[in-house]
């Protein structure tokens, strides 16, 4: 794998000359990328962030940049980019934070200029649970798949046929083996894959404060089939399928299975305390710490 940084220059909405950076993949191997930024007094500074891979640890980072005008060939008297920064564990994330800091800082020293840092949100990783997520299971092989009727199929093909061959195997690489051949013809995932406890020990990819929540109390999720075999996050595709009866009926599926789960937790109350347990046994000598700065006010609030 690579890290690859990309500037796209749109001639469009919101910003004729809004510059993206965009990072696929990081490896091993110490890398950097330049982020270019016009200051005032004709000055300009490349920022070089270094990506690094630490004890295998993944991590994405991303940057939006507002140039500060709409001329090009100009220097802007300012200029403002937007970071996302995600670790497995929120105290990687601080430590990447304070080194991005850093770099700004002695970007704005060499050039003479002032940077100005807004903490803008911040959540907390996810403590899985096995016991709950064994749970949900049960009761997902209770309630069993949605029936998807032939127009919704006949839909969701045609969908799936806007996706690349690379998208669909890359999904299909997350199944057991023994699924392939039950999924690889279609474009809806109708069987349940089994559970095992290994999920427990992955990092949940994307942001959510859910990780906030789990750190205090046992905390689980559940995934139903709502976009079509292939489809990658953040596309056309999901916000197609997202308004359909397919999307509903997998958000139904979901509501059972979590209104059923929690019933067999109220039934059982060894069920709810070997939870707890677990979460005590993950947490070890860790205690939550809200990744948002006690001073920091939301933006409606910062900015009025």
């Amino acid at each position: 794998m690579y890290v690859k940084g990309e500037f796209i220059l749109w001639q469009g909405i919101p910003q004729p000359h809004e510059v993206v950076l965009l990072i696929d993949e990081i490896d091993e191997n110490p890398r950097k990328i330049q982020i270019f930024i016009p200051v005032a007094d004709g000055k300009k500074t490349f920022i070089e962030v270094p990506f690094f891979h630490r004890h295998k640890v993944r991590w994405g980072f991303y940057a939006i940049t507002d140039s500060g005008g709409y001329s090009p060939n100009v220097v802007q008297a300012q200029a403002e980019v937007l970071y996302l920064i995600r670790a497995p564990k929120t105290a990687q994330v601080q430590e990447i934070y304070e080194r991005v800091c850093n770099i700004a800082k002695g970007a704005a020293l060499m050039t003479g200029t002032e940077v100005n840092i807004v903490f803008d949100k911040a959540c907390s990783n996810v403590i899985q649970n096995a016991t709950l997520e064994s749970t949900l299971h049960q009761v997902m092989g209770k309630i069993g798949v949605p029936t998807f009727s032939e127009e919704e199929l006949a839909f969701a093909k045609d969908l799936q046929s806007s996706l690349s061959a690379a998208d669909i195997a890359e999904e299909f690489g997350k199944y057991p083996q023994e699924l392939e051949a039950a999924l690889k013809e279609k474009p809806m995932a109708e069987v349940i894959i089994p559970y095992s406890p290994v999920f427990s020990n992955r990092s949940v990819g994307g942001s959510t404060d859910v990780g906030d929540v789990s750190w205090i109390a046992p905390t689980a999720q559940v995934f139903t089939a709502c976009w079509v075999l292939g489809t990658p996050a953040h596309t056309w595709q999901v916000v197609t399928i997202g308004a359909t009866s397919i999307a509903h009926k997998g958000m139904l599926q979901a509501g059972k299975v979590l209104a059923g789960a929690a019933l067999e937790v109220i039934k059982n109350p060894e069920l709810l305390e070997k939870a707890k347990q677990e979460l005590k046994e993950r947490l070890g000598d860790s205690t939550y710490q809200c990744p948002i700065p006690a001073d920091v006010m939301p933006s409606r609030y910062r900015n009025g």
